[in-house]
């Protein structure tokens, strides 16, 4: 699967680069006030002919491009999961639930999701650990930090820790 386009924070323009063998990272950009473009990372993970999202890009007409990308390699969208409710990570659930893709979330999530009147995951977990695929994806939650229901997601066939927004730069607000 290639790149679908290089990264333009001047226009906001998402890209998508490999990072590891069936792991892709999806980084789109949202306009902030006084702030500009400002990014958030996603992953597109593939097993088999299955396409999984971990956290939907921050513009629900980017989570249709993404997608539109998947699709186009020969893949199939077969679940996503947010790693919590802000829109960075959850703004294409309605759009996934509509076309029929599994939506994950943990339940706390899609509690806060119901209070702030956006669409929920059609799926939930309760307690601190889900395991997909056999355990080939693994969502964990390590308890609050960005925010109060944040979880992780790891690959252990990858090697790879997706943190959302509870991993993040020393100098982020």
């Amino acid at each position: 699967v290639a790149t679908l386009a290089r990264a333009d924070q001047v226009a906001g323009d998402m890209h998508i680069r490999q990072i590891e063998e069936g792991v892709y990272l999806h980084t789109s950009y949202k306009k902030l006030p006084g702030i500009g473009y400002y990014p958030s990372n996603g992953l597109v993970v593939i097993v088999g002919s299955d396409a999984y999202i971990v956290d939907t890009p921050w513009r629900i007409e980017d989570t249709g491009k993404l997608l539109q990308w998947i699709e186009g390699g020969g893949y199939r969208t077969a679940a996503s999961i947010s790693t919590h409710f802000h829109e960075d990570r959850s703004s294409g659930i309605a759009y996934l639930n509509e076309i029929g893709v599994d939506t994950w979330a943990s339940e706390r999530t899609n509690q806060l999701l119901a209070e702030h009147g956006r669409a929920q995951a059609r799926h939930s977990f309760h307690g601190r650990e889900l395991s997909l695929l056999n355990g080939e994806i693994v969502a964990w939650y390590p308890g609050g930090g960005h925010t109060e229901d944040n979880i992780v997601v790891w690959l252990p066939g990858a090697n790879v820790l997706a943190g959302g927004c509870l991993v993040r730069r020393v100098d982020t607000d």
